[in-house]
């Protein structure tokens, strides 16, 4: 409860989803009765990776790849979209963890970073610039957060795919990301030479 199932700083045009939030599930068609939020406070959504969760700008760099790796993963990917690359028909295969799709070279709001005919299963946060045709019957548990104030064409595309929200999954994270591909970084507060 407390959570809209899609939240939005435009409107929201339904055509074929089940929306539910707030802690009321989804009828069998269209959406349940306060589960969508429309023109949401533009001036504090994120609008980069970073803001979305909660770490310093420069922290998720080393994670920036070109090119995708093979599926499932199990970590976090950030898909560096600058160069013209997209996460187009890609199974997601049962991946867990933090996936990233921007692009990095531009953070006003109108970012490229689309990820267009996904399916497959999925465990974590998904963060893209913009997303396209969700298919086939993946279930993806966690969020999706989208930073680009350009629309979409269709969300969901063919199938029955399912987004889950999931505080539990994004509260245990760390648990869905192969601890050996993590990056430390250690801030040295004070130190004393003995």
């Amino acid at each position: 409860s407390g959570v809209y199932g899609v939240s939005t700083c435009r409107t929201f045009s339904n055509k074929n989803a089940n929306v539910g939030g707030n802690g009321i599930e989804p009828p069998k068609k269209g959406e349940a009765a306060g589960s969508v939020q429309q023109y949401a406070d533009s001036a504090s959504y994120p609008k980069t990776p970073e803001e979305v969760l909660g770490v310093p700008r420069g922290f998720l760099d080393p994670y920036i790849v070109t090119s995708l790796p093979a599926m499932p993963f199990h970590g976090i990917v950030y898909l560096n979209t600058s160069g013209n690359v997209d996460f187009t028909s890609n199974d997601l295969a049962g991946s867990s963890g933090i996936l990233i799709v921007h692009d990095s070279s531009n953070h006003s709001g109108t970012g490229t970073g689309t990820m267009d005919g996904v399916h497959g299963d999925f465990k974590g946060i998904i963060i893209t610039d913009r997303i396209n045709q969700l298919n086939s019957n993946g279930v993806m548990y966690g969020a999706i957060v989208t930073l680009s104030q350009l629309t979409s064409k269709d969300i969901f595309g063919n199938g029955n795919p399912f987004v889950r929200y999931s505080s539990q999954v994004l509260q245990n994270l760390l648990n869905y990301v192969d601890k050996d591909l993590l990056t430390y970084y250690i801030d040295v507060i004070s130190w004393k030479e003995l």
